[in-house]
């Protein structure tokens, strides 16, 4: 799974929004998957944290959202890679 991070600072762009910057896709290679749990996927999914705990011998990546996805992904091993980018 991939999400699209930034950071949000106090600087004011010329249109009077907050400044994103250190944009980064951050990927959660999930091996030996137990449990999909996925509600209200659409176009655009909108996560309020992501949280990986460990439950037994398992990890569980938690997506409490805000708008769109909400649920949780389980498996046995979670790989995490940050990769910066820039947004379209």
């Amino acid at each position: 799974m991939r999400v699209h991070v930034w950071r949000t600072n106090s600087d004011i762009t010329e249109s009077g929004h907050f400044r994103l910057d250190r944009h980064a896709l951050v990927t959660f290679t999930i091996q030996g998957t137990k449990n999909v749990k996925l509600n209200g996927w659409n176009h655009q999914n909108v996560l309020s944290e992501l949280f990986v705990d460990r439950e037994g011998g398992d990890y569980i990546l938690r997506l409490p959202g805000i708008y769109g996805v909400d649920g949780e992904i389980a498996g046995t091993h979670v790989s995490v890679t940050i990769d910066p980018c820039i947004p379209e």
